[in-house]
């Protein structure tokens, strides 16, 4: 004959309770999980910017990338750079992108990462927009990023931003370093 109080049954209360601690459990979880891999802060600036070449048509910048995170590596996927102007004659933002940039292949925690950019104005554009040097000039940053936490990645992360406009052909106007901030 078998007891119907036996100690080894749940009874539905127990049950539920237990369901309700693991759910409990498993968000407490993938809370701590989220905020160990948020995406780490990426201040960018332009530290140096020189003009050369015939007439001064070359434009060559210093993109600095300062990772302020304590824990989180920068693994770099893509780097796209536009120059952003406003002609005079048509009052409309023009893209001019830079030459390919290759990303640096990584980052460490609280580093800073220096990427060499370059631009030749082609003559036609250099006459009509710049040829006065007095266009301020915006640079446009479009990145695609992965964060390293030891030996995990994050998911991709584009990161677009857009520094300060100045005129990068006159070294007495521009102030070093110019910000860069979420376009």
């Amino acid at each position: 004959m078998t007891d119907a109080t036996s100690p080894c049954r749940w009874s539905a209360k127990r049950y539920i309770l237990a369901a309700l601690a693991g759910t409990l459990v498993l968000t407490i979880l993938v809370i701590v999980v989220s905020v160990v891999l948020s995406p780490a802060e990426i201040h960018f600036s332009i530290t140096d910017t020189r003009s050369s070449g015939s007439d001064e048509r070359r434009l060559n910048l210093t993109l600095t990338a300062n990772n302020t995170s304590h824990r989180a590596g920068v693994k770099y996927q893509s780097v796209i750079v536009n120059l952003l102007y406003t002609p005079t004659v048509t009052k409309r933002d023009t893209y001019l992108p830079l030459d390919q940039v290759s990303p640096p292949s990584g980052q460490s925690p609280r580093s800073t990462a220096r990427i060499s950019l370059s631009v030749s104005i082609p003559h036609e554009l250099w006459e009509s927009d710049f040829a006065n040097n007095a266009t301020p000039i915006g640079v446009l940053v479009d990145t695609v990023v992965r964060f390293k936490y030891g030996l995990l990645y994050t998911r991709s992360y584009d990161i677009r931003v857009l520094c300060n406009r100045a005129n990068y052909f006159s070294r007495s106007r521009t102030r070093l370093p110019i910000n860069c901030y979420d376009h």
